[in-house]
């Protein structure tokens, strides 16, 4: 926004799942919800503070029926908040749940996830450690678990950091990613330690984001090599069907559109790279978006559209939109919390758009078989 300058970081991103509401995580322990102007999309304004939080909030992900919100934070606290029952949805959201790691676990948390049936939380930390967390009862619990949920497992998956866990969209399957350098597949035999996960190698290159595609057969990583990567399942293995070269330097973010012919990702080189499929194995770049100043650290597709939202430690929050009447082109949108200097009549807190570098452009999909 011409004449806003944020005061606080805003590094993790997150859609709701009807797409009306954007979380973001803040560095000044706290993440906010956004939601947009009824009358103009590109307007936004901060709707609600969660404000109780002991570190900097690393993750977030949303219940997948959009009434609670799982927070991550780098004090090792995984929470989780609600609407107040005793005033506006739009106006307060309370800590419902307090997760606090397993003694065994030491690391903050890096990546949360929510299992698309809701019975299941998930966690990835800095140790090397997951997480995971069911679901058992009401709100309170005989055994004095913390609004019925109950760790279940506690294990070391990666060599080192975790960056990403997320859950298949079908909820049959975990997938976690580290600086092994490698992505894992794990079923539920094999986080109960009965089976080996599938592991999708990366040449000695540490994996620093994944996602799955909306049908569960497909996965995307972004790597320390600058690739991003695209693997197809294949009965109970997976092997590399594409990658994505452009970024010039590594890849910190990842997601894949409703869609499933687009990818978004997000780098070091302070660039997002959308992409569209042309084949099963061929995929190229449709737009490249510049308006962050550092490294791009969560992007995440609108669950509706063409929306993109974009996190980076340069303390912005960008909303991308294709233009109507040009959708190579593409509109953004900063979210700010702090007016340092604003044009008159701007109010503090909503957010207008703005013009930010969108180019489009061919090339980065050569297919490996």
């Amino acid at each position: 926004i011409e004449g806003f300058m944020p005061l606080t970081r805003s590094n993790v991103v997150a859609w709701s799942p009807a797409g009306d509401r954007l979380a973001t995580g803040r560095g000044e322990r706290e993440s906010r919800v956004w939601q947009a102007s009824m009358t103009d999309p590109l307007r936004w304004g901060s709707v609600a503070t969660l404000s109780s939080h002991l570190g900097w909030v690393t993750a977030v992900a949303w219940s997948p029926d959009g009434k609670q919100l799982l927070t991550g934070n780098a004090d090792g606290a995984v929470r989780i908040w609600e609407v107040s029952r005793e005033s506006s949805p739009a106006a307060n959201w309370d800590m419902v749940v307090n997760l606090p790691l397993p003694a065994s676990v030491s690391g903050g948390v890096t990546s949360v996830g929510w299992s698309p049936d809701g019975n299941y939380i998930v966690s990835g930390n800095v140790d090397a450690m997951v997480c995971l967390w069911k679901h058992r009862g009401d709100r309170h619990d005989a055994a004095g678990h913390a609004d019925g949920w109950v760790p279940v497992i506690v294990r070391k998956v990666h060599v080192g950091r975790v960056t990403t866990v997320a859950w298949s969209p079908d909820g049959k399957e975990l997938l976690s990613a580290g600086e092994d350098p490698a992505a894992c597949v794990w079923t539920q035999t094999a986080l109960d330690g009965k089976e080996t996960p599938v592991t999708l190698p990366h040449s000695d290159t540490a994996v620093e984001a994944a996602c799955w595609a909306p049908e569960s057969q497909r996965i995307l990583t972004g790597s320390h090599d600058h690739l991003g990567r695209i693997w197809q399942a294949s009965g109970d293995m997976w092997h590399l069907l594409a990658d994505l070269r452009g970024h010039t330097a590594k890849i910190t973010a990842v997601d894949w559109a409703s869609s499933g012919d687009r990818v978004v990702t997000g780098g070091g080189d302070r660039t997002i790279r959308v992409w569209r499929a042309i084949s099963s194995s061929r995929w190229d770049l449709m737009a490249r978006l510049e308006g962050h100043t550092t490294v791009v650290s969560s992007v995440a597709w609108w669950p509706l559209g063409d929306w993109l939202a974009s996190g980076s430690c340069d303390a912005r929050t960008i909303v991308w939109q294709p233009n109507r009447s040009h959708p190579n082109q593409w509109e953004a949108t900063s979210l700010s919390l702090a007016a340092v200097t604003r044009r008159p009549g701007t109010r503090v807190g909503i957010a207008s758009p703005q013009r930010v570098r969108g180019h489009t452009g061919r090339g980065g999909g050569r297919g490996l078989r």
